[in-house]
């Protein structure tokens, strides 16, 4: 990252290299003058840090069980040396009728193994992660899971972690207008090595839905 000196001087135009030292915008006390250039997460983004979890193929949301199979979620691998952290979540009517319901997420620590005889999961199909950047390649370390399996008893069984803001009327059907649902995390999720997080709902949605999630992977 390029070193900084506070001086008087005007914004910069250009990009520098990495390493390189620059002069920061400053005041006449030699005070720094802060002001938002970028989106907040473009570093991470530029950097390849950020990724897209999109599920292509409708699903409906599971009923909260420490034995639910999730229909979408990730997972930090063992040793990998980041933190998950999460920004954003969408969904999007598919369809089918839904009910009455809220969404949350849920959690499965100890995940040293994707699937095994004596793994937590002992089934899953793999979700390709989108870069940040648009027709770039994710090279990170998050991995999208569906179809998922969990053994449901401790300790191999999932945990609420919260509700989220997102709940449903009824009845949600293919006639229902457009809406809306996402969540802004902005830091306040991070998920560990060896964690699964999940969405899951109460009652169950019912409807098949499309999801996704935004990330990035900071070290740790």
């Amino acid at each position: 990252m390029p070193l900084m000196q506070v001086a008087p001087a005007a914004p910069s135009a250009t990009s520098v290299p990495d390493g390189s030292p620059v002069t920061m915008l400053g005041g006449r006390q030699g005070e720094g003058v802060v002001a938002e250039l970028h989106g907040k997460y473009y570093v991470q983004t530029y950097r390849g840090k950020a990724w897209n979890l999109t599920l292509t193929a409708t699903a409906a949301i599971p009923l909260f069980a420490t034995n639910a199979s999730p229909t979408f979620a990730i997972w930090n691998p063992p040793g990998s040396g980041v933190n998950c952290v999460l920004i954003r979540y969408t969904v999007g009517f598919s369809a089918g009728t839904g009910v009455a319901g809220a969404i949350g997420y849920a959690f499965l620590t100890g995940v040293n193994a994707l699937v095994g005889t004596a793994a937590p999961v002992s089934a899953a199909t793999k979700l390709a992660l989108n870069s940040g950047i648009a027709g770039g390649v994710y090279g990170g370390q998050t991995i999208g899971l569906t179809a998922a399996t969990i053994g449901g008893v401790a300790p191999n069984a999932l945990t609420m972690y919260r509700w989220s803001n997102l709940s449903q009327g009824a009845p949600i059907t293919t006639t229902a207008a457009i809406y809306s649902l996402s969540e802004d995390f902005d830091g306040t999720v991070v998920i560990p090595p060896s964690t699964l997080f999940c969405t899951v709902g109460n009652p169950a949605p019912a409807e098949s839905v499309f999801q996704s999630l935004a990330g990035y992977d900071a070290p740790i």
